[in-house]
Order: structure tokens, then C-alpha cells, then sequence
């Protein structure tokens, strides 16, 4: 592992995902995502964005308009959970 996390941090971790489950079952519940494992879809969406994150902290930058890229992504994410017509 290359970053060792304080037990603290570890918790803050867990919790965060747990919520970010929560609100992909609840958005499967809904109809917003498509029905499936709430656990494996939010870990798509965790890694993802972590690795889009881990990107920009390190100073990689393909995109011109970094932001538009970034809500380009989280479009491409969500559209590609949808439910299927």
C-alpha cells in the first residue's frame, strides 16, 4: 500500500463510502440507476472519481477545460448506471 491511514482516516473512509451506497440504493430505488448491486456500482463511482481526483492533485492535465471534462465524466458515470430502456 503506498499511504498508510491513520485508524481515524480509515473510519472517515468507510463512512463516506457507506453513504455514497446508501445514496446508490436509495437512486436504484428510485429508478435514477439501474437496479444491481448498490456496492459495486459505488465503487465504480468511488474509483473514478479518485483516480480523476488523484489526477488533478498530482498535476495531470490532458483536458483544456478541466471542469467541463471532470462533469463530462460524472455524466458518462451516471448515464452508464441508468436504467435501460
Amino acid at each position: 500500500m503506498l499511504l498508510e491511514l491513520s485508524p481515524e482516516a480509515k473510519d472517515a473512509a468507510t463512512a463516506s463510502f457507506g453513504t455514497l451506497v446508501d445514496r446508490v440504493h436509495a437512486a436504484m430505488d428510485s429508478g435514477g440507476l439501474a437496479a444491481g448491486d448498490s456496492t459495486d456500482a459505488a465503487q465504480q463511482i468511488w474509483s473514478a472519481i479518485h483516480g480523476a481526483v488523484s489526477l488533478e492533485i498530482a498535476g495531470v492535465h490532458f483536458a483544456h477545460d478541466r471542469e467541463a471534462n471532470f462533469a463530462a465524466m460524472v455524466d458518462s458515470l451516471l448515464r452508464g448506471l441508468a436504467p435501460r430502456a
